[in-house]
């Protein structure tokens, strides 16, 4: 039997040749896997993390006529339609409840006014000019209703103090309404929430305010104008920020 002897020099060729070749093949199969693209985070949302709020309001004023007695005669006047605009500052004590502190600034311009004496009415509509302001300081309890989506419905109100304060002359004469008092005042109200983000919501509300039985200093200084009731009707929009 014939034995064939393979050449030392060819052996140690071959393994260098492999040697050699082994970072090239290496590159190629690395060439070969693309690396995956970086995954970018998304971005945070911000969300409301505490319970706490506050919020803006702002709307259109509607006063009632306020009837007084000066000394046996009835005076009434009446007024165009005013503004509102306040803050709160609440808390959500559960899911459904909210307690809150209101701070808020109404006025209406007088329009006219009317004086009369037992059932006699000997000015009717004159002109008169001026403005009623009314500063409101109250706490205030809301009840949201359960809602699935963005918007929601609450009912509610709060009790308090107001200082009504008048600067109103009849028909351009010196007396009116003048300095009045700081009172017992209420409200009640209802309204339509809208959750614009996680932590905006838009507040659109009716409010009804009321302040009994005050007095006005007559401007002249000569009087008092008693037992006027402040009551008014408000439209309001408003914007909540949620902590």
């Amino acid at each position: 039997m014939k034995h064939f002897t393979v050449p030392k020099m060819s052996i140690a060729a071959c393994a260098a040749l492999l040697i050699s070749s082994a970072p090239a093949f290496a590159g190629g199969l690395g060439d070969a896997v693309a690396e995956p693209d970086p995954v970018m985070p998304p971005l945070a949302v911000p969300q409301a993390n505490s319970d706490y709020y506050v919020s803006v309001f702002a709307g259109a004023n509607m006063l009632s006529d306020i009837d007084t007695d000066y000394y046996g005669s009835e005076y009434s006047v009446g007024f165009d339609t005013g503004f509102v605009a306040g803050v709160t500052v609440g808390k959500k004590i559960s899911d459904t409840l909210r307690v809150e502190g209101e701070l808020s600034f109404a006025r209406a311009a007088a329009a006219d006014f009317s004086a009369g004496y037992n059932g006699y009415t000997y000015v009717d509509s004159d002109p008169a000019d001026g403005d009623l302001d009314a500063t409101y300081l109250l706490v205030n309890l809301w009840y949201d209703f359960p809602s699935t989506g963005p918007m929601g419905y609450y009912v509610g109100g709060g009790l308090g103090g107001a200082k009504v304060e008048g600067d109103i002359s009849f028909d351009g004469a010196s007396y009116g309404y003048g300095p009045g008092e700081t009172k017992l005042a209420g409200q009640i109200g209802a309204g339509l929430m809208y959750d614009v983000s996680q932590t905006l919501t838009l507040d659109v509300g009716y409010r009804f305010k009321y302040v009994g039985d005050v007095d006005f200093d007559d401007n002249d200084g000569s009087g008092v104008y008693t037992g006027g009731d402040v009551q008014s009707h408000s439209l309001q929009a408003g914007l909540m920020y949620n902590f």
